[in-house]
Order: structure tokens, then sequence, then C-alpha cells
């Protein structure tokens, strides 16, 4: 294993709503869709992992410590940078959820071979990806415009899971789900 990422799931109700919209946008634009991963919050963005024993410690400690916190999805949003176009569900969070979050990145941090990037931190906008690839400057508009015509989420999910995604290549697939016992 070279790298992983850290994200939440997301049930699979909000899973089935996600992958069907996607592959709605992918149809009508006619984008490639990659459904390997299910619809997720990224907790921690991808790292060279050197022990994944120390890393599934922490997502333990951290679930035998942590209540049940919640998000809310509501509506769409979007990220636009100079060639970086990404179209969201939004996924709101309250003040329990960011102290959770960034608990979680403490403990994280205590293992001194991870790397960090400068979106690892708790004070995201979090979100939940339906489109990137295949977005670009002229189609954009027509993308956002598209996906604003569809049924808005609006539904709360709970910060109750950790799954470690293997990265390779150009592959990335889920190695281990730990689940709140909360």
């Amino acid at each position: 294993m070279k790298e992983i990422g850290i994200i939440c799931l997301l049930p699979e109700e909000i899973n089935n709503y996600c992958q069907e919209l996607r592959l709605k946008i992918a149809t009508h634009f006619s984008f490639s869709v990659n459904f390997n991963i299910p619809a997720h919050i990224t907790v921690k963005y991808r790292f060279p992992v050197e022990n994944i024993g120390e890393i599934e410690n922490a997502v333990q400690e951290f679930f035998m410590s942590q209540i049940k916190v919640k998000w809310s999805l509501q509506g769409f949003s979007h990220f636009v940078n100079i060639n970086d176009f990404v179209v969201f569900i939004d996924a709101i969070a309250p003040e329990e959820t960011r102290k959770a979050h960034s608990s979680f990145l403490d403990r994280l941090r205590e293992i001194s071979w991870v790397q960090w990037g400068q979106f690892d931190n708790a004070n995201l906008h979090y979100h939940v990806t339906l489109a990137a690839q295949g977005i670009t400057g002229e189609n954009f508009e027509s993308v956002w415009s598209f996906v604003n015509q569809q049924e808005k989420p609006n539904h709360e999910v709970f910060f109750d899971n950790l799954a470690l995604v293997q990265i390779d290549e150009d592959t990335r697939s889920i190695y281990k789900i730990y689940r709140s016992p909360n």
C-alpha cells in the first residue's frame, strides 16, 4: 500500500442518491464516472503510508472516546479555481462535528511520519463531490445549471465511521471500515 486517504462513508440511501446523480451528470455530459469509492466526506486527504497499524490504532482510539456527531447535507455548491472545477453537495458541520474532526486530526499528528496538506484541517468546506473530472471552463456553467435542476438533498448523516482508502496509481479501493460503537 503506497498511499491512503481517510473518509467518512455516507449511508446507503445517500450513497444511492449520489451515485444516481453522478451517473446522470456523467451521461448527460459524456464524462467518465468512477464508482470505486462510495459517497463520502473526506476527513484526511491522501498521504504515503509507512505503518498502517499506527493509523488503524489511531482510528480505533478515536472511536473509543468519541460521541456520535453529524453533518447536514443541504443543497449544491461548487469550487472554481484556475483549472479546477468541482460540483458537490454541501455538508454543513456544527461546531461539535468540527471539534470531533479536529480531535481525530490531532491524534494523527502524534504519528510523526504522517504528511499534511493545506486541506487537512477541521476548517474545511465539507462536501460530497458529484463531478470534477471532465468539468472545464467551457462546460462549467452548463454542468452547474444541470445540477441545480436536480432534486436537492436535505439529510442529516453521522460521523460514525472512518474508512481507509487505499490509493495505488489511478485506482482507489476501500481497505478497511471502522464503525463507532456509540
